[in-house]
């Protein structure tokens, strides 16, 4: 009997013999994939079903680069996909057809007219920067910079499946909650701008530049190229606060966030009054960081006559932190009268009543900075030390808490 026994392990190996070893097959790279993607869209009449957005990063891809400068991957999506290629040829033509007969003419409508607008926008995952050194060759071009991890995250929803089912966001803790409420509404840390960014574009949202021009009104560096070129636009508020549609609860929840964990830079003092006047005093009193650029020493600047407009919205912000910005240089350099004595009394810091009301709002604030103007910081310090609210020329700490900085 022990004779018909299976030796020990017997089975084992021969099943590990009958087994075929199967590689795992290697993933497909992400530039194969968004190949796939746009294959069938490359040689068609038909215009592709990706934003413009969308395309900028593809080139990226396509092109195996992860830096270009505009204008190569502007070439680079004409080139690319038929429909734009034979537009941008009907484009060229109607030009050189329009200078032959006599000028060019406005009107005509380029491929992807909105193609720098994209370039500019917060959801793409780009950084640019504009070169502005003769000595180099680029100089004039806006360079644009991704990475290929950042490239398959924003193209996740083109190259995944769909999600099934549904997700039970509420059943969340409300600290998982607040942080996914972050991540959609917190923005960088430079702040937002509350602007008009160009005439013949409508008032919106931007991220406030990390490298103004010192002593400079926002407004007043736009039209420098480099700033112009490196802005970086939001999606419209509707776009911003979408989620807050959702229910009730979101709503009282996220909106919270989004007001409170902000910095709101206001450079022109008529978008503050308007931002501030369109709001409901429960939102005006969320409002935690600020910072103000103003410019409205003399009564016949329409600055001056808008200050006293915000009487009524400005005691509703008890700020944690407020920035007060007077420009070094701008408009209230240029008086429209000569006499020494007419432009010393219109430029009065003393004689403008409507600036109570910053005072006021400065000695409510827990944290004080104030840039730009020697004249106008030493002005507002006197005030805030007439009422027991010392300032100091570096970091100090009075009885109420309250933090000034003064910059050198």
């Amino acid at each position: 009997m022990a004779a018909d026994r299976p030796e020990a392990g017997s089975a084992t190996t021969d099943l590990a013999t009958s087994l075929k070893f199967v590689p795992t097959p290697a993933p497909t790279s992400l530039r194969d994939e968004v190949a796939a993607l746009i294959e069938p869209w490359r040689n068609t009449d038909k215009k592709p079903p990706f934003t413009t957005g969308e395309l900028i990063v593809m080139t990226f891809v396509m092109s195996d680069k992860e830096e270009m400068s505009d204008k190569e991957i502007h070439s680079s999506i004409l080139r690319r996909f038929s429909y734009y290629c034979h537009m941008a040829i009907d484009f060229l033509t109607d030009i050189l057809d329009s200078a032959r007969s006599g000028g060019v003419e406005q009107g005509f409508d380029s491929p992807t007219d909105d193609f720098y607008d994209a370039l500019r926008s917060y959801e793409l995952p780009l950084q640019r920067e504009f070169i502005d050194s003769p000595s180099s060759d680029d100089y004039g071009t806006t360079m644009v910079r991704t990475t290929f991890r950042a490239a398959r995250i924003y193209l996740s929803h083109r190259l995944e499946p769909d999600r099934l089912g549904n997700f039970d966001f509420m059943q969340l803790s409300a600290e998982l909650r607040e942080k996914i409420y972050k991540m959609l509404l917190v923005y960088p840390s430079q702040g937002l701008s509350v602007q008009p960014t160009f005439e013949d574009e409508p008032k919106g949202l931007v991220l406030t530049p990390t490298h103004p021009l010192r002593g400079l009104q926002l407004e007043e560096w736009e039209a420098r190229e480099k700033r112009e070129r490196e802005l970086v636009y939001l999606p419209s508020m509707g776009e911003v606060l979408a989620i807050l549609r959702v229910s009730k609860k979101i709503y009282s929840e996220a909106l919270p966030v989004f007001y409170r964990k902000n910095l709101f830079h206001f450079p022109p003092i008529g978008e503050l009054q308007q931002a501030l006047g369109s709001m409901e005093k429960e939102v005006r009193q969320m409002i935690d960081h600020m910072q103000i650029d103003f410019d409205c020493l003399r009564p016949c600047n329409p600055s001056f006559r808008q200050l006293r407009g915000l009487a009524t919205v400005l005691p509703d912000l008890a700020l944690k932190t407020l920035i007060l910005q007077w420009p070094e240089h701008g408009s209230r350099k240029e008086c429209l009268c000569n006499s020494p004595a007419i432009v010393k009394r219109e430029t009065s810091l003393s004689k403008n009543p409507s600036l109570v009301e910053f005072i006021a709002l400065a000695r409510r604030a827990k944290k004080l900075e104030l840039e730009g103007n020697d004249t106008f910081k030493t002005w507002l310090e006197n005030k805030l030390g007439e009422s027991g609210t010392l300032v100091t020329s570096g970091v100090g700490k009075v009885d109420s808490s309250k933090k000034a900085v003064r910059e050198p």
